[in-house]
């Protein structure tokens, strides 16, 4: 999936949608150096779905693949681009739940993403696996 961030930069975030009938959607967010095919990522990737959810592994800004498609690079305070992605997913992607997770810097993004309470998609967990806050 592509998500076109709307802050003038022309960046473009890219993630990989795993997705099941009516199921909720865990969002999981790369820590430092990661990207969507890091070992943590896709093995709580695999772990997710085999409990029945959709899951949506994020790039975040100049990670990964969506390094070609980014001008700029993500950091802790990268909490508007993860509002951003979460609101341009479907409805119907998280229609039975949302699940926020992140891994290290990843975690700084989701608490910080939490904590600015301007819930562009209001999850219904959140966790931040070594948060680097």
């Amino acid at each position: 999936m592509y998500f076109d961030v709307e802050d003038g930069s022309g960046d473009r975030l890219q993630g990989i949608l795993h997705r099941q009938a009516d199921a909720p959607l865990a969002v999981l967010v790369h820590g430092l150096t990661g990207c969507e095919g890091s070992f943590y990522i896709l093995e709580s990737a695999t772990n997710l779905l085999s409990a029945g959810y959709s899951v949506l592994r994020l790039n975040l800004r100049g990670a990964g693949p969506s390094r070609a498609t980014c001008g700029g690079h993500y950091s802790a305070g990268s909490s508007h681009d993860l509002a951003a992605v979460l609101g341009l997913l479907p409805a119907e992607l998280t229609a039975r739940g949302l699940v926020l997770v992140g891994y290290s810097l990843g975690g700084n993004v989701v608490l910080k993403y939490l904590a600015e309470r301007t819930f562009v998609a209001k999850p219904d967990c959140a966790v931040a696996v070594s948060p680097a806050i």
